[in-house]
């Protein structure tokens, strides 16, 4: 049984484009996107280091958040 925080690839992608599409959310270390350059389309790029800074901005939307 899938977890309710949890979300497929196929389900992000149905969303994304769509009004209630969530914020995604790239949280990898620089070293991790220097090996693997892809990126989900619309993915802001945040330091995981920082959350307490930028996680106010997002306390009213859905997100989706891609790590290693």
């Amino acid at each position: 049984m899938a977890s309710p925080t949890t979300m497929t690839a196929l389900q992000l992608s149905r969303r994304i484009g769509l009004p209630d599409a969530p914020v995604i959310l790239d949280v990898r270390i620089a070293e991790d996107v220097a090996a693997d350059l892809r990126c989900l389309p619309g993915a802001n790029a945040r330091h995981f280091r920082s959350v307490p800074t930028w996680a106010g901005e997002f306390t009213v939307r859905n997100v989706v958040v891609s790590c290693q």
